[in-house]
Order: structure tokens, then C-alpha cells, then sequence
């Protein structure tokens, strides 16, 4: 049985004794992870602070520094919207120093605050704006409800529109939160309606500061982007695949990192680059892809065995 695998840099370690790609493949394979091809005239998370900004959402919440935090703050100033910054619980996050909430009512940031010490999920993801079915799925997973579980749950092995694509967090999505299912309608009712904000002039009110214009080509990148399938290992280390998805697995036609399409400010790291370059040095066209429970199989052969690995589907939503 393949050994276990539970970080980035032992996935590198164990594909490096395995791989078999050539010493100049690995360099274009390493090439190709660094890249970065997409423009980003928003962040990563920005669609959160533009439904906020025009009523589709109560609040967002983000894990920050201390000095993203105080930063974040008086970037949204103008917006006149209500900030609340305030010190994680102890053990509730691995990363950041400040939760910061954004929202159009002082009170109902505070009590999402409290929420969060009391780690009552369910009266968080209400505050939030989340729909009810939502909370409740991500309710059902068990403990530790990392976002990989919830969406391994929640879509692992079925075909999702693009626009519910909310695998990794540093590539732009529409929906702050994990969608119960691949056709949870409400879900995709907002993301239709924060897409269309992003696509029109508003976001140059919400944006001030950058003022740039060519929004509608940002949507268009965003969603052929989110359309890919996605083999997911670690949050940090995952590809996207095009090719026809069926009964959980996909024949490849073309694979790339999905580290390609992420915000340029994000750091990479090393050990998930080098994992990602190394899983992407195997998975060639033609190739059919399938997760079996913790195994990755390429071409019915067992390749690596990791925690919370899946293979999700996604398919192109047509515009509303």
C-alpha cells in the first residue's frame, strides 16, 4: 500500500523517487507552476466586499494580520460601511493574527464576534448571510471542518456550474462560502448577481482606488477559469483539468496548475510548488484521472495516497 502522505513536502519528496520526469521536463513543469497569466484588477476575496458594498450580503469576515486588518479598514472607509477587528479565539485559526468583519450594521458585527467565541457555526453562517441548506451541509461534516472536507462532502465526485467554483480560495470566486451541493440554487442565484455587479460600473465605486475598466474581460477570464475540473491533494497543491468528466473521473486533455490562475500577491510556497510542478510532470494528456477514497489513480494506477484528496467536475454556466 502507498504510504500515507499528509503535507506538501511529502508528496514532493515521495513523487521525486517516483515521477520519472525528465530533468528538462521538470524545469517547464517548474516554469509553468511559477507562472502567473491572469490580470487581476480585484483580489482574491474582493467579490465578498462588493456584495457587502451592495446589499446581496450582511457582512464578510476575514482572517488577517494585525496590520492587513488596520489596512483593510481604512481601505473600505469610504464605502461607509461598519468595521469591527478583533483577536481570533484560541485554536480557531492556523493563520492570521485579526478577524476582521465588514458589514452594513455595527451590532450585528458584534454579535458575529461572539458567535465566533462561542463557536456556534450556526448562528455565524446566518450572520454571514450564508443560506440555511449551507450551513447546515457544512454542519454535517465532521471535525476538523477544514474547507478541503467540506468541499470534498459537499461536491467530490460530481459536476458543479463554474460559478460555484470555490476550491481554492486564492483563485477569484463568486460565492464566499461552500455551497451545499453542485445545483444549490441560491447559491447560484448570488453568484450570477455578483458577477453581474463585477461585470458593470458599480465595481469602479467599490474599487476607487484602482479604477480599472476592463471588468468584463476579468469575468470572462474568471469564469473559463472555474469551468476547469479540479484534482484536489492539499489546499496549495492542485491542478486543473479539462476533458470529459464522467462518473467521477476525468480523461485529461489538458492539464496546468491551478496556481497559474491564482492572485499574483499571494506567496508561494516552496514545497507546494515543487509538489504541484512534480504532479503535473505525470498527469499528460490522455490520461484518466480518478480519486478512490485517499488514492489518486492515473490511468487505473495507483500514484499517491494523501488525506482529502478529490477530483471535482465543473461545467461552463452560460451568461444570465
Amino acid at each position: 500500500m502507498l504510504p500515507l502522505l499528509y503535507t506538501p513536502q511529502a508528496l514532493a519528496e515521495f513523487l521525486a523517487g517516483r515521477s520519472g520526469v525528465s530533468a528538462e521536463g521538470l524545469v517547464e513543469v517548474r516554469r509553468a507552476v511559477g507562472e502567473r497569466v491572469m490580470a487581476y484588477p480585484l483580489g482574491a476575496g474582493q467579490a465578498d466586499l462588493i456584495a457587502v458594498a451592495a446589499g446581496l450580503k450582511p457582512m464578510l469576515r476575514r482572517t488577517l494580520s494585525r496590520g492587513e486588518a488596520a489596512a483593510e479598514v481604512a481601505r473600505v472607509a469610504h464605502l461607509g460601511l461598519a468595521t469591527h477587528v478583533t483577536e481570533p479565539p484560541a485554536g480557531l485559526v492556523k493563520h492570521g493574527e485579526a478577524l476582521l468583519y465588514v458589514g452594513r450594521e455595527m451590532r450585528a458585527l458584534y454579535e458575529a464576534a461572539q458567535a465566533e467565541r462561542d463557536r456556534d457555526d450556526e448562528a455565524l453562517g446566518q450572520l454571514l448571510g450564508y443560506p440555511r441548506c449551507c450551513v447546515e451541509a457544512f454542519l454535517k461534516v465532521g471535525h476538523p471542518r477544514t474547507n478541503s472536507a467540506v468541499v470534498r462532502a459537499n461536491f467530490g465526485g460530481r459536476v458543479a456550474p463554474a460559478w460555484l467554483n470555490c476550491v481554492d480560495l486564492r483563485v477569484f470566486n463568486y460565492v464566499g462560502w461552500i455551497p451545499c451541493g453542485p445545483w444549490c440554487s441560491l447559491s447560484l442565484r448570488y453568484a450570477a448577481a455578483v458577477r453581474e455587479r463585477i461585470a458593470s460600473p458599480f465595481v469602479l465605486f467599490v474599487t476607487r482606488a484602482r479604477g480599472d475598466g476592463g471588468f468584463d474581460y476579468f469575468v470572462d477570464a474568471v469564469d473559463r477559469v472555474l469551468a476547469a475540473h479540479r484534482l484536489h491533494l492539499f489546499p496549495g497543491v492542485q491542478l486543473s483539468l479539462s476533458g470529459e468528466f464522467n462518473s467521477g473521473e476525468v480523461r485529461v486533455t489538458h492539464a496546468w496548475a491551478t496556481a497559474r490562475d491564482r492572485f499574483p500577491g499571494f506567496a508561494a510556497d516552496v514545497h507546494e510548488a515543487e509538489a504541484t510542478a512534480r504532479l503535473l510532470g505525470i498527469i499528460k494528456s490522455g490520461a484518466r484521472v480518478r480519486v478512490d477514497g485517499q488514492v489518486v489513480l492515473v490511468d487505473g494506477r495507483e500514484c499517491v495516497r494523501v488525506q482529502q484528496p478529490f477530483v471535482a467536475g465543473f461545467t461552463a454556466v452560460g451568461r444570465q
